[in-house]
């Protein structure tokens, strides 16, 4: 997860993942049988973005366990480092999110740099969003319950669940939005339990599908990069969203609160074949503390 002596191993191995993609898309463009060599480069697709999102999932919740203690600094598991090491951890971590063409922005900026401006948006978006939310009490009757800055449990009778407070909307396939599609992404949905998580598979479908339709086609690296771009990127990017909040509930665990059901709903909305579940997790650390002694 970090390596606090060497925050560039992350980038490297990123770049080396990023690296064996593209060259075994380059080989699988080679196969003479056309319907063979689209249905084979769109499992490999679908296999490296899936690798890819178990990666950011991880990572995405231990940055919101940092930002946390970052506001907190008396909270959270994150808060027994030394400010130096929370410092390498988020410098490690921005720089394993990183692809090859991205890395040109750490020109200018830092990684460390980024994670504090980050903080400040979404603290200046989760103010516009909770007016937002202020503005429609009257006529949608919700209740509020904070989380944290960047998350909100609202209820009302038509609607219940957790939005994120410190992100844009997303009006885009597969993604809930509040009421009037204005205010902040839904995250979770306590009245229709397994509604995203039905739209994430049917996304998943629609991917597969464009991307092999595209591997069959005149200048299909077109469709293809431009579904990728406008289309499965906003996707993925409230997918990082329910991570962190999943990061935020496992802080809350920690502490006594009981949510499993939240976290087994935000687990099910990654729909990630290479994913595991929480009690795997949970499996698989016991097994190896024992098999290290500890």
């Amino acid at each position: 997860m970090v390596d606090f002596e060497y925050s560039m191993d992350g980038f490297w191995e990123s770049v080396e993942l990023e690296l064996l993609s593209k060259a075994i898309g380059q080989l699988l463009n080679l196969i003479p049988v056309p319907v063979v060599g689209a249905l084979l480069s769109t499992a490999s697709d679908r296999f490296f973005h899936s690798l890819d999102m178990l990666y950011m999932s991880r990572q995405e919740m231990a940055l919101e366990m940092l930002a946390q203690t970052t506001e907190s600094s008396d909270q959270g598991p994150w808060s027994t480092l030394t400010q130096p090491q929370q410092e390498d951890a988020i410098e490690y971590i921005k720089w394993s999110e990183t692809s090859i063409l991205g890395a040109l922005k750490w020109i200018f900026k830092s990684p460390l740099s980024q994670f504090r401006d980050d903080l400040s948006f979404e603290r200046e978006k989760s103010i516009e969003n909770f007016k937002w939310f202020a503005s429609q009490y009257s006529a949608l009757n919700y209740v509020f319950q904070p989380l944290n800055s960047r998350f909100l449990l609202a209820r009302s009778e038509k609607q219940a669940g957790i939005f994120l407070m410190g992100t844009i909307p997303f009006n885009f396939y597969g993604v809930i939005t509040s009421p009037d599609e204005s205010g902040p992404p839904q995250a979770l949905d306590e009245l229709n339990t397994g509604a995203i998580t039905k739209q994430r598979k049917w996304f998943e479908v629609l991917a597969a599908t464009v991307i092999f339709s595209a591997e069959l086609i005149p200048n299909g690296g077109i469709l293809k990069g431009a579904f990728k771009k406008l289309v499965e990127r906003n996707v993925n990017r409230i997918k990082h969203w329910e991570s962190r909040l999943l990061g935020h509930f496992k802080e809350r665990e920690a502490n006594g609160e009981n949510l499993k059901s939240q976290i087994r709903e935000l687990e099910s909305q990654r729909v990630n074949p290479l994913d595991i579940t929480d009690s795997e997790v949970e499996s698989l650390i016991r097994s190896r503390k024992q098999a290290l002694g500890i």
